[in-house]
């Protein structure tokens, strides 16, 4: 039997939506970070409009380097959902066996091993939807005339290098803060 919700989805993806719904993400997920952060203080106008121009940027971002970041997205969100379905799953089976499993959960949590798994959790669903294209899109985009860009080796060990910082300082500080 075909699927009656195929030619109304596709027809939305022709039109944009998809690159839309990225944009009301971000907008959301800028906002709120930036809102707890306190980074422009407590005004709602200033931190509304920086979130709304980062994610304009991000909405742009399609367009100007002509990837399709939508499809990447919604394997991510895909692959995360059943990925949590799947832990729900199982700390719904293992309540069976623990009289106390929010106490037992609450004590697991404490240690920098679990850390490090969701961060790896997290960088394997990077990995595995198409999200690190995005990295490397705007090398696929032919240079102008005249212009001079690194080799695409310097950008991937740069952007390497930066992660792996990123990486230790996120570990050091999970460490000096659990002792």
């Amino acid at each position: 039997m075909p699927d009656i919700f195929e030619p109304m989805i596709r027809k939305l993806l022709d039109m944009g939506i998809g690159n839309l719904l990225i944009f009301i993400l971000a907008l959301a997920i800028l906002y709120a970070l930036i809102k707890k952060a306190k980074v422009f203080g407590d005004s709602d106008v200033i931190n509304g409009v920086v979130a709304f121009c980062v994610a304009f940027m991000i909405f742009m971002f399609p367009v100007l380097y002509n990837v399709n970041l939508f499809t990447s997205f919604a394997t991510f969100w895909t692959q995360g959902m059943v990925l949590l379905l799947f832990i729900i799953f199982g700390v719904v089976a293992a309540s069976l066996f623990y009289p106390d499993l929010p106490k037992m959960l609450a004590e697991r949590f404490t240690h920098r091993s679990v850390f490090i798994v969701m961060i790896a959790l997290g960088v394997v669903l990077f990995v595995t939807s198409g999200l690190v294209t995005t990295f490397f899109a705007s090398t696929n985009v032919p240079a102008k005339e005249g212009e001079v860009r690194p080799p695409t080796e310097v950008i991937t060990i740069v952007a390497g290098v930066i992660i792996f910082i990123v990486v230790l300082m996120i570990a050091s500080s999970a460490t000096i803060s659990s002792h």
